[in-house]
Parts: C-alpha cells; structure tokens; sequence
C-alpha cells in the first residue's frame, strides 16, 4: 500500500517505501538513515505479499517503523510464510554500564537525558525527553551498572539506541564504587 518506488541508486541500493498492512494493523516501510537495501526482489508491486529480513523495527509517534538498511532484504512471501506485524518486537529491557552521560535537563535548553551504555557485546545510546526523563537520573552516575526495562527499540545516527518513554523504567543494579573499573 502506498509503493513508492523501486528505484536503483548509483550505488546500486534500492530506495523504496510502503506501508506493510496486516488486517488493520500497519508499518511503515522506509530506507534507514544508514543506507538503502540492495536484495529486493523485482516483483514487487502494489497489493504484494512481502518477507523482510533483518529490518530494523521501532516506534515512531506510535505508529510501527521497519527501516531497511543493506543488511536488510525484501523478497516474496511463500505461502507458508505468517508473521502478523503486531508480533514484531519493539520492546526490550537491556542490562549495562553508564558509559557516558551526554545530556541532562537544565531547565532552559537541554530537555532530554542522554547515556551511554557499555556491555561485552558492545554500546548503545539510551534517551529519555522531557517527561520521561527518571527521577533515578540524578542518581546515576558514569561506572553504574542500570537496567533500562521495556525500552523503546531505535537507532541514531548508526548507533542502537534505547528509548525510554511511557512503560519504560530505569533501575540502578549497582553504583559505580561497586563495581570494577573501565
């Protein structure tokens, strides 16, 4: 519903977006900010049973948003593939370490809480504006070990990135004198 393109860039990716609709439930289909797929398949068109592999999925202004990078695939839908789009997980609880606080309210320009988190796998960005913002935010402090539980799941600027919003919460596991250095 809604087709737009496909379109074959330069750089051989493919642009295209679309509303994938299940019944009445919807996403929005659109390329990430990180780049365009390249595996879509050429039959495509308006009213098509689609698969999408490896789409990033989040929540944007409450409405589902699978992003495509070039990691990412669309192809044909066989007939024994069902994947209702209200399954798509959005949600996620993640375990880490306060890397970096990169922002915190002021009153007066700065309106969100912005962190860093650290594990083996690897980093995330984690925010929280105006009104979600935790009141455990001013007691979390670089070292501490926080749970962020029923995050919204994004990305910025290439990174993976944690909302915390609505149903979300931040829970101190440990503070930083606790736990071993960098």
């Amino acid at each position: 519903m809604g087709l737009q393109g496909p379109e074959i860039l330069e750089d051989g990716s493919i642009s295209l977006e679309f509303t994938l609709q299940d019944g009445y439930d919807r996403a929005r289909v659109r390329p990430s900010r990180q780049g365009n797929p390249t595996q879509v398949t050429r039959t495509i068109s308006e009213g098509s049973r689609v698969r999408i592999d490896d789409g990033m999925p989040s929540l944007w202004r409450g409405q589902l948003q699978i992003d495509l990078d070039g990691d990412s695939s669309v192809s044909m839908a066989s007939e024994g593939d069902s994947a209702p789009v209200v399954e798509v997980e959005t949600r996620v609880s993640v375990v880490g370490r306060v890397w970096s606080i990169d922002a915190y309210p002021n009153g007066v320009d700065v309106n969100r809480w912005s962190i860093t988190l650290m594990d083996k796998t690897g980093s995330a960005a984690s925010v929280a504006f105006k009104q979600f913002v935790p009141v455990s935010a001013a007691a979390i402090s670089r070292g501490d070990e926080i749970a962020i539980l029923n995050g919204e799941v994004g990305e910025w600027a290439g990174r993976p990135q944690v909302r915390i919003g609505p149903g979300a919460r931040v829970v101190i596991l440990k503070h930083s004198p606790d736990t071993p250095g960098f």
